[in-house]
């Protein structure tokens, strides 16, 4: 393990039930990435989505992978190398998702589950990025492929903004 969920935590604003991210498990600065996360048949999505039948649904998975180039921008922007500190102070406030690319759903995630999320850059510049993604379970069975658009926004910028003026504009 590289980074801890306490860790993640510093990198992005997610919390649960909404944070998807338990732990990276690879990093390779400007390339790629790999986190995971445990869903176990207490998850909040599980009590209503479907009670008599419970799938995680797959939005979710789309935030674990965004979530994912979250991180891989955020450690990237930081200049972050193994064994460094998480230093606040230099963290993105905020990184929203920009876009979803050709995104397609192959198996249902039922509770108790380990998901694996992977990224590798497809292009990158300005704060901005492409993420082709693959979610996937630990028998190595694709649930979730696809590319998400990340950009480093600030929560000011967001905060002051009437429209869309604070998003910036990379496709």
């Amino acid at each position: 393990m590289i980074l801890s969920k306490e860790e993640i935590k510093k990198l992005i604003p997610q919390r649960d039930p909404i944070l998807m991210i338990d732990k990276v498990m690879e990093y390779s600065a400007e390339q790629s990435i790999l986190t995971s996360k445990w869903v176990g048949e207490d998850a909040a999505p599980f009590r209503g989505h479907f009670p008599d039948f419970p799938i995680l649904p797959g939005v979710f998975l789309i935030e674990g992978a965004a979530q994912t180039g979250a991180i891989l921008l955020g450690l990237d922007g930081m200049e972050w190398e193994f064994g460094d500190e998480i230093n606040v102070e230099v963290a993105p406030k905020t990184i929203g998702v920009l876009g979803g690319s050709k995104v397609r759903f192959k198996k249902p995630v039922f509770p108790n589950a380990q998901i694996y999320f992977s990224g590798v850059v497809e292009w990158k510049r300005a704060g901005s990025m492409s993420l082709k993604v693959k979610a996937y379970d630990q028998d190595n069975k694709t649930l979730m492929s696809g590319s998400v658009i990340l950009s480093t926004v600030l929560k000011s910028q967001l905060e002051n903004s009437t429209k869309h003026e604070a998003i910036p504009q990379v496709v």
